[in-house]
C-alpha cells in the first residue's frame, strides 16, 4: 500500500494536471463524450485529496463541481 505523502499530494493538486486544470474543464465537452460521471468522480477523488492536506477552498470548489456535473439542472438551480 501507498504511503500518504502530503508534501506529495500539495505537489500533484498544483502541478500540470492539477485541481486548476480540471476546474476549467467544458462540461459541454465533458458531455458530449458522456464523461459527466467520470469527471465527477475524478472531483471527488481530488476534493477528498484536498481536503486532507489543508486545502480547503479547492476541496469545496471540486465539490461543488461533481455535484453540479451529476445533478440535472432543476434539481440543482432549485
Amino acid at each position: 500500500m501507498k504511503i500518504f505523502d502530503p508534501a506529495e499530494e500539495r505537489r500533484q493538486l498544483d502541478g500540470d494536471v492539477g485541481y486548476r486544470v480540471v476546474l476549467d474543464f467544458d462540461f459541454e465537452e465533458s458531455r458530449s463524450v458522456g464523461g459527466l460521471a467520470s469527471s465527477a468522480s475524478a472531483y471527488l477523488i481530488d476534493a477528498i485529496y484536498a481536503l486532507l492536506v489543508g486545502y480547503d477552498d479547492p476541496a469545496q470548489q471540486l465539490l461543488k463541481r461533481a455535484f453540479d456535473w451529476v445533478t440535472p439542472p432543476g434539481v440543482r438551480d432549485g
